[in-house]
């Protein structure tokens, strides 16, 4: 089911802009509906890089609803965001692709709802438009929202979602083979950069640099920062394969005092880096299924240490103490700009890697049942 959702957000992301119009750049904007759920007037377009250097963003207050952003020139295509702060972060209402030219984006807002977006652009929406349907005429045929309510009743039998399941993963093929159609046959388009981006850490790594290879050929691409920032999460993709060297570092345990990885691994026969937090809900329902894990294999030289993405220490060691996890645990509370995250490119949480007693790793992103085979393998 993960797979039909990141799909269909990705779809959705790909939204485009018409054609060129010398340098510049305009996206007007329009929301309607219920307005009441806009906290401000004021709205942001912009494409939230975290890099000073390569952030663009635009504010302007809306008047009848209705806003225009101006730019003078865009250096590449890329993917900006339509966004209302509301009081404590920017809430993202829509998704559209910007080039030189002109786009034009209506949100229709809905109470208790997704709001209804609409985006008028150019060459890249009717390859979105194609795909956005194939999936909607799929899920109508279907009836997936009835479903959908089926699957999260309580009431809902182990079989009935399992059939439901199985509708989902029907679904996630079609549009999957649509998407991948089209990007063999467009191997160095905007939509297959997005694509590549979105899904870098399933593909193969020589379909990958393949990739790479024919958006580096396509001078529209000279300069563009998510294929720059591709060839960096693939340069440490390959250095995460098994067979390779586990990146040491450093950490601080709950006390303050610091813990080397490698000399934590150097005691067990298998270690497991768990990436996790607090505030991680899937990370908590797994919890319990890892001490069991823990206790069934502890004994015969398998450790593990829990890497938190938690920003707050009280949140953090309560979440430890009340989920029983006996193990190593270590954090520089910054959230997702934490260091060892990054170093092992972690994009979501839960997430594991496992290593031998040298540091050598055995497996990344394993499933729960692949756990306990690699753990029964390798001990």
């Amino acid at each position: 089911m993960k797979k039909l959702f990141v799909l269909c957000a990705m779809v959705c992301a790909m939204f485009a802009c018409s054609a060129p119009v010398e340098n510049g750049y305009t996206v007007d904007v329009q929301f309607a509906g219920d307005m009441s759920q806009l906290k401000s007037d004021t709205v942001i377009l912009s494409n939230m890089s975290r890099n000073s250097d390569e952030l663009i963003e635009h504010k302007a207050v809306l008047a009848d609803g209705k806003v225009s952003f101006h730019g003078d020139s865009i250096p590449t295509p890329q993917v900006f965001y339509v966004a209302v702060n509301d009081g404590k972060r920017d809430v993202r209402y829509s998704s559209v692709f910007v080039e030189k030219g002109k786009t034009a984006v209506k949100i229709t807002l809905v109470a208790d709802a997704h709001p209804v977006v609409d985006v008028k652009g150019g060459r890249y929406q009717t390859v979105s438009d194609s795909l956005k349907n194939i999936h909607k005429e799929l899920n109508e045929s279907v009836k997936m929202d009835s479903l959908l309510m089926v699957y999260s009743s309580k009431d809902a039998t182990a079989e009935q979602k399992a059939r439901i399941e199985a509708v989902h993963d029907s679904i996630s093929n079609i549009v999957e083979e649509a998407v991948n159609n089209y990007i063999k046959t467009h191997p160095a388009s905007l939509f297959a950069l997005q694509a590549t981006l979105t899904e870098i850490e399933s593909l193969d790594i020589a379909e990958a640099e393949a990739r790479v290879a024919a958006f580096k050929a396509n001078p529209e691409f000279a300069g563009n920062r998510n294929v720059e920032k591709i060839e960096s999460v693939l340069a440490i993709l390959k250095s995460l394969q098994p067979g390779m060297q586990a990146p040491d570092f450093v950490l601080n345990d709950v006390n303050g005092k610091p813990v080397k990885f490698s000399d934590f691994y150097k005691k067990n026969k298998v270690t497991m880096v768990d990436f996790w937090a607090s505030w991680c809900g899937p990370c908590r329902r797994f919890n319990p299924t890892l001490v069991e894990i823990h206790k069934e294999f502890k004994k015969k030289g398998f450790d593990i240490i829990g890497v938190s993405l938690d920003r707050d220490k009280d949140s953090w060691v309560k979440a430890i103490k009340n989920d029983n996890l006996k193990w190593e645990h270590v954090s520089d509370l910054a959230y997702w700009d934490c260091e060892v995250a990054k170093l092992y490119h972690v994009r979501f949480i839960p997430q594991s890697i496992f290593v031998d007693q040298n540091g050598i790793i055995i497996k990344r992103q394993p499933s729960e049942e692949e756990i306990v085979e690699l753990l029964k393998a390798n001990l």
